[in-house]
């Protein structure tokens, strides 16, 4: 699993791979299927199942939280690769979100983000019994002991709530603003790099219409 999140990191990176690795590689985060990542007519049975795993691990790995009981080693390891995940769904749905260049079978430049960011959650929930908004704002909570998990918590949702209206309804929903208000606070003397991610996500959380 280590070395799966370790190569995800990179490939979804496209500073750190190309934007064409990065799209092929967050679309198999986010789907979980390679259908759309090539013509229909050349998909791999193969390769569709590949994606499916890949999406599975990263789900899997990010809403373990690092809470099974195990040894301090084992512990540390689990922290390790949920970072990791986070940082691969992080990747990815910036990716979608921001990609300029038109996706394979893609008709409507918002309509395919818009699809596979709801389509994610819902499969979080169906796959796993677990709310990944609700996880991601906990984890916003643990910025005095995790304050990476913390950085890149806020940068998942800071996507996906450009991406849906009823991620930003939700987020604040459960209180949000006022976890987020804690994380600037924590921030502001230790971590810029939070800080202003925290403040950018509080503002997009307090502006109606936000949606990019």
């Amino acid at each position: 699993r280590i070395l799966g999140m370790e190569s995800m990191k990179v490939l979804t990176d496209p500073t750190r791979s190309s934007t064409e690795a990065a799209v092929i590689a967050s679309q198999a985060v986010l789907t979980g299927s390679a259908e759309q990542l090539e013509d229909k007519t050349h998909t791999d049975e193969a390769l569709d199942l590949s994606a499916a795993r890949i999406r599975e691990m990263v789900i899997s790995v990010i809403l373990s939280g690092g809470d099974l009981e195990c040894s301090d080693e084992g512990i540390y390891q689990d922290r390790t690769i949920e970072t990791d995940g986070l940082a691969v769904l992080a990747n990815a749905l910036s990716m979608i979100k921001t990609c300029n260049k038109p996706l394979p079978l893609q008709t409507n430049k918002i309509s395919l983000p818009l699809r596979m960011g709801t389509q994610f959650l819902i499969d979080c929930r169906e796959i796993f019994d677990l709310d990944l908004i609700s996880l991601l704002i906990n984890l916003l909570g643990s910025v005095h002991t995790k304050p990476h998990a913390a950085f890149l918590s806020v940068c998942c949702l800071r996507s996906l709530c450009q991406l849906l209206d009823s991620v930003r309804q939700q987020a604040r929903e459960f209180g949000a603003c006022q976890v987020l208000q804690e994380v600037l606070f924590v921030a502001q003397d230790t971590n810029k790099e939070l800080f202003d991610a925290a403040g950018g996500l509080l503002n997009i959380l307090q502006t109606e219409g936000s949606r990019i």
